[in-house]
């Protein structure tokens, strides 16, 4: 079966559901593409930190497997989109996208930044933890970033203010 015709049949096995995020999550990936490339960090900073220190949202905690597996059905819905989408979706726009749609299911997330040098040069990656766990990629890759972090630690985004 070629690769074209395994994701065929793959998007039509999904349940209506499914279809809702994975929908959602092509918006959202849309929006958080324009916002980062057309707009300053300004105008879209508040969006971020609000979403970042969110105290309504009711907190989901990673107890029991049952949430593990509907923030990983999530998570991996949300990446089929991105991987299918009008152009490649860099690890930020990843994690604000997943960021918003994982919230939208009341999951309190944490988006974190990390640097690195490569060859010199300065590499930045992003990603997500939900109640101290990373939840959108591998400890190991993230283990090669050193993690920004304010001086509380409340919120990595006000570095950037």
């Amino acid at each position: 079966m070629s690769n074209s015709t395994s994701k065929i049949s793959k998007l039509f096995s999904l349940s209506f559901n499914e279809y809702k995020i994975l929908l959602k999550s092509w918006i959202l990936y849309a929006k958080w593409d324009w916002r980062v490339s057309k707009q300053s960090y300004k105008k879209w900073q508040k969006h971020v930190v609000s979403q970042t220190a969110s105290t309504e949202l009711e907190t989901n905690t990673l107890a029991n497997s049952n949430d593990a597996n509907k923030i990983l059905a999530i998570i991996n819905l949300n990446e089929m989109a991105g991987r299918n989408h009008y152009k490649h979706m860099n690890c930020l726009r990843r994690c604000l996208s997943q960021k918003e749609l994982l919230n939208s299911f009341n999951i309190e997330t944490k988006l974190h930044l990390g640097v690195k040098f490569v060859d010199g040069k300065l590499a930045a990656h992003s990603w997500l933890s939900s109640n101290n766990q990373i939840i959108n990629d591998s400890a190991e890759v993230i283990s090669t970033y050193k993690e920004l972090k304010t001086s509380n630690d409340q919120s990595t985004l006000a570095l950037l203010k």
